[in-house]
């Protein structure tokens, strides 16, 4: 009995129904050897393990066309017939051979895999980062509205321009305002807003706008400015605004 067995081992067919290379009736054969002896279940198990180490055991598939492969890459007279005794040499080709080309795609996916996950995590960290900018701009547009040397006022247009509201929040100490329009304003074409300071009496430009919308604008203000004024001026080509302001064209203005 121990001769049979011994026999059957080295006969290579336990390798070959491993790697799929049987016909149905050789199938047959070794899996009645494996049910009937624990030694060649054993070695069919060891067969099994190896298999599973390069493939299974990574949790990736094996791909499609697998065997088609390994027997394309081997001289033709080692697959001439299922049923004739395959020797080790082949086998041990055989073995060598899907190794490689196991290995082989299981290196391609993971690095596949490296690569998406880097761009996964670098985005990651970007959006962490534009996140971490946002909720500071945001704590520090609280911290600016809650201080006690933040003044609110309230801007309204006159005559020429009786639809304009602002709110104007400022704190000279920060050298910082922020002005907030409580509604849009319709500008005539060729037209702009500009923000001026006085400074001993002299008016300094501060700001631009081309179009007066619901949303806020930061300034920056010097903090011996007594009122803050705005004006309709004409465009210019450069966008800066006009260096003096045209008094007649006063709409709104505060003290500061």
């Amino acid at each position: 009995m121990e001769d049979r067995v011994k026999q059957f081992l080295e006969s290579g067919k336990l390798e070959e129904y491993v790697f799929g290379l049987l016909d149905s009736k050789d199938e047959k054969d070794v899996l009645s050897y494996i049910k009937q002896y624990p030694a060649v279940a054993s070695e069919y198990q060891v067969l099994q393990d190896q298999l599973e180490t390069l493939s299974i055991k990574q949790s990736i598939k094996a791909p499609a066309g697998m065997k088609s492969q390994i027997l394309d890459a081997l001289p033709d007279k080692t697959v001439s017939s299922p049923s004739s005794s395959f020797p080790w040499t082949t086998l041990i080709a055989i073995t060598g051979i899907a190794a490689s080309l196991i290995l082989g795609w299981l290196w391609n996916s993971t690095t596949q895999q490296l690569y998406v996950e880097k761009q996964n995590y670098a985005t990651l960290v970007a959006d962490c980062e534009e996140r971490t900018k946002s909720m500071e701009a945001q704590s520090e547009l609280i911290a600016f509205y809650n201080s006690a040397k933040t003044q609110r006022h309230n801007m309204t247009g006159n005559q020429l321009a009786p639809n304009f509201n602002a709110i104007v929040f400022v704190n000279t100490s920060a050298q910082k305002a922020i002005l907030t329009p409580t509604q849009e304003l319709s500008l005539p074409e060729g037209k702009c807003l500009q923000l001026w300071g006085d400074l001993e009496g002299e008016m300094i430009p501060i700001a631009v706008l081309n179009e007066v919308t619901n949303r806020d604008y930061a300034l920056e203000i010097n903090p011996e400015f007594t009122s803050l004024n705005f004006t309709i001026e004409d465009k210019t080509a450069d966008g800066k605004g006009q260096d003096h302001p045209d008094v007649s064209q006063l709409i709104s203005s505060v003290i500061i």
